[in-house]
C-alpha cells in the first residue's frame, strides 16, 4: 500500500503526499480511500442499514445499541451526536443533516477520514479507527500493538478489515486513469 501511495503521489498533482493536510483541499488519495471505504461498508449503497450491535460507550462505560448506516457505515450515534460530542455531521459543517442524504454522507465521511489521516498519518490506522475506533488506532500507533482479532457482529476482525481496505485501495489505484503527457523528443 505504501509503495502504491508513493507512486500515486508522483503522478497525481496536489496529492496528499505533497500537501499539508487540511479540509480545504481535495487530494485524490482521499477520494480513492473513500471509494474503497464505500465498497467495504455497503457496496456503495447510501441507504444501507447494518445489523445493530451492543457496544460499551467509551465515555460512560454503559452498554449502548448502535447501528452503522449509509454508504460509509457511520454509526447512528455519530450522526446524532451525544451530550459530550457534536455529531459528525455538525463537525463537518452539515448540522442536522439526515443520514439518508448522499451528499451529506460523502461530506461527513470525507471530513472524518481527513481528520483521522491528519491525526494518525497512516491509511492503515485510518482503517483501524474507522472499524474499531480512534482509541484503538491511538493504541496501535503509540504502542505498536493491538488485538487484531477483535470482531464486529458480522465476524470481521480488525486485521481482515484493514487487509480488505488495502486490497480495495490497491484495486482502485490500479484502475485509475492518469493523464499521460506525450513525449516529444528534441529536434536535432
Amino acid at each position: 500500500l505504501i509503495i502504491s501511495l508513493l507512486v500515486a503521489s508522483q503522478v497525481l498533482p496536489n496529492s496528499i503526499m505533497e500537501n499539508e493536510m487540511t479540509n480545504d483541499n481535495n487530494p485524490a488519495l482521499i477520494d480513492i480511500y473513500l471509494e474503497a471505504l464505500k465498497m467495504q461498508e455497503s457496496s456503495g449503497n447510501y441507504q444501507a442499514q447494518h445489523k445493530a450491535e451492543i457496544i460499551t460507550d467509551i465515555v460512560t462505560g454503559k452498554k449502548i445499541r448502535v447501528q452503522a448506516v449509509g454508504a460509509y457505515g457511520i454509526l447512528d450515534i455519530n450522526w446524532t451526536g451525544t451530550k459530550t460530542q457534536k455529531s459528525w455531521a455538525e463537525q463537518a459543517g452539515y448540522k442536522n443533516a439526515d443520514w439518508h442524504d448522499p451528499v451529506a454522507q460523502d461530506a461527513v465521511a470525507k471530513y472524518k477520514v481527513q481528520e483521522y489521516f491528519n491525526r494518525f498519518g497512516s491509511w492503515d490506522l485510518v482503517s483501524v479507527a474507522w472499524f474499531a475506533g480512534p482509541g484503538d488506532a491511538d493504541d496501535l500507533k503509540n504502542t505498536g500493538t493491538l488485538d487484531m482479532t477483535q470482531e464486529d457482529s458480522n465476524g470481521t476482525n480488525v486485521e481482515d478489515y484493514v487487509a480488505t481496505m488495502n486490497k480495495l485501495i490497491g484495486d482502485e489505484l490500479m484502475t485509475m486513469e492518469v493523464p499521460m503527457e506525450t513525449f516529444t523528443p528534441p529536434q536535432i
